[in-house]
């Protein structure tokens, strides 16, 4: 019901419902997950971050969380702590163009630019 109301148009309701099911099942990875989505296309990029690290702790091993909160963690302008995440997603993924991308984003927000173009131009070796 929270993604059918963001779906209608009603960003707040969405998140209401969705705030009361994780609340009432902290463990429903995908009422979080879902939540975290919603906060990041509303660009309300630190509450999405929250989320996407509450999935991780959930199930470790979700790559697509981990790299969603990499995305929205660029979009909080947090860049040291996207810059972990990114890395591990390149280590876990390191044929996923996006990954790299990201990584090259992070490096690049943090004035390390050498380490931004190998990421950006350097992925022969990835195709």
């Amino acid at each position: 019901m929270g993604v059918a109301l963001w779906e209608d148009g009603k960003p707040s309701e969405s998140v209401a419902v969705l705030t009361s099911l994780t609340n009432a099942h902290p463990n429903m990875k995908s009422a979080h997950f879902s939540l975290a989505t919603i906060y990041a296309h509303e660009e309300h990029f630190q509450e999405a971050a929250a989320e996407y690290t509450l999935v991780m702790r959930l199930d470790p091993n979700d790559n697509e969380a981990l790299v969603a909160k990499v995305s929205a963690l660029i979009g909080a302008r947090g860049y040291r702590d996207a810059l972990e995440s990114a890395k591990e997603y390149t280590r876990r993924e390191p044929a996923d163009l996006q990954g790299h991308l990201l990584l090259g984003t992070v490096y690049s927000e943090l004035g390390e630019y050498g380490k931004a173009e190998e990421e950006l131009t350097d992925r022969k070796s990835v195709v």
